[in-house]
């Protein structure tokens, strides 16, 4: 797609040649490692008072558990708070700065912006799990991983990665505030992660496989275990595709109106 790479690029130079790529990625370090010693001392002090605790299998701690039950839920936390924080700026930035007149001129059509934007700021949130192999790294010198749910697992943080990032692009093409973008797209998010909890106030409603279907931790819950269902790949394939196309839309209507 021409000027898609173009704009790719110039949005990756734009994260790693200033401060924001790299206070958000060392945030979600940072938080990612204190949890993960937390956890080890956990396990730890668990495995030492209590040789019949759940979480045991022989002699040593059964680490596909604690990856699917304990790393994996706590990367998707983190995902909700910094995420927003990456995408913020992607088009209330053009607006401050008065560009985006002349980027919507130029001979880019806007899905290539969009999804150029877009793949750049999923490149931050790449790079940032990325940082995270460590951690398997070093509970598979305890215990031998099974990779099946290592590789699944990784595969649904980075696609509730993708669904946020859709999610704060949307947020960020509707409003010339970067605060009020990071504030939709965090209420955004939370909604979703909300509709789990709310399943059980809709038993025996029609609108209950509706609201299970729509919350995300279902489907994720699934991939990390290492379960690879149709309809939890679709589902997160249309809700970033859902989202984008509002972006799409929503920066056409504005052009528009210019």
């Amino acid at each position: 797609m021409k000027g898609f790479l173009t704009i790719f690029w110039r949005e990756v130079r734009a994260y790693f040649s200033g401060p924001m790529a790299w206070t958000v990625a060392g945030g979600f370090l940072f938080l990612s490692g204190q949890f993960f010693l937390a956890m080890m001392d956990s396990y730890v002090r668990d495995y030492l008072m209590s040789r019949d605790s759940p979480i045991m299998r022989g002699q040593t701690p059964d680490i596909n558990i604690m990856m699917s039950q304990g790393v994996f839920p706590y990367l998707t936390t983190f995902l909700l708070f910094f995420t927003p924080l990456i995408t913020m700026r992607l088009f209330t930035e053009e607006r401050t700065m008065k560009t985006d007149e002349l980027l919507f001129t130029s001979p880019v059509s806007t899905t290539a912006i969009v999804l150029g934007k877009y793949s750049a700021a999923l490149f931050v949130v790449a790079v940032m799990l990325a940082g995270t192999l460590h951690i398997p790294a070093v509970l598979h010198q305890i215990s031998p991983l099974d990779l099946r749910p290592l590789y699944s697992g990784y595969l649904g943080v980075f696609l509730v990665g993708a669904a946020f990032t859709s999610i704060g692009v949307f947020a960020s093409s509707v409003t010339e505030s970067q605060i009020v973008a990071a504030l939709l797209s965090f209420v955004g998010l939370l909604t979703l992660l909300v509709l789990g909890w709310l399943t059980g106030m809709f038993e025996g409603s029609f609108l209950r496989p509706v609201i299970e279907y729509a919350a995300y931790d279902k489907h994720f819950e699934n991939l990390s275990k290492g379960i690879l269902d149709t309809r939890d790949i679709v589902y997160f394939v249309s809700l970033p595709a859902l989202f984008l196309f509002a972006t799409h839309r929503t920066l056409g209507t504005s052009q528009w109106r210019s």
